[in-house]
């Protein structure tokens, strides 16, 4: 917001002359910038039964309601797809299942601005079985 200003001079029948300062607001503030979502880390590895925090991050929300999480790109229940717990409007801890499919599977860790839900960012998460001990 600035201040604009002007003097107007008037004079009066005793001879004094008299300044008043006239002074108005024009509004000249930024149009608001679009909310957007960043989590970190932005991708993780992790072994079956692993798990890994994360934080979410949003900017420009007035109303700093913060994220809603989700487990995306992954059909069935914990067991095939893992589990968040530890669920914060900032932060979560996702699970990887105890097992995997043979070959590296991936999941995405999803976090979504409660006040607008068009913007959300998601994480990848590759999920590795353990190592082959019998492959010596």
């Amino acid at each position: 917001m600035s201040v604009m200003g002007r003097v107007r001079i008037a004079c009066n029948p005793w001879g004094f002359v008299l300044a008043v300062v006239v002074s108005g607001c024009q509004d000249q503030t930024a149009p608001p910038q679009d909310i957007s979502v960043s989590v970190v880390p932005g991708n993780a590895s992790l072994l079956t039964g692993g798990s890994q925090d994360f934080t979410a991050t949003v900017a420009n929300d007035p109303a700093a309601q913060g994220v809603s999480w989700s487990i995306a790109s992954c059909t069935g229940g914990a067991a095939v797809c893992g589990s968040l717990t530890n669920l914060t409007s900032t932060t979560a801890r996702y699970t990887a299942p105890a097992t995997v499919p043979p070959s590296t599977f991936y999941v995405g860790v999803t976090a979504t601005s409660v006040t607008d839900n068009s913007q959300s960012f998601g994480a990848t998460v590759e999920i590795h079985g353990p190592p082959c001990r019998r492959c010596r």
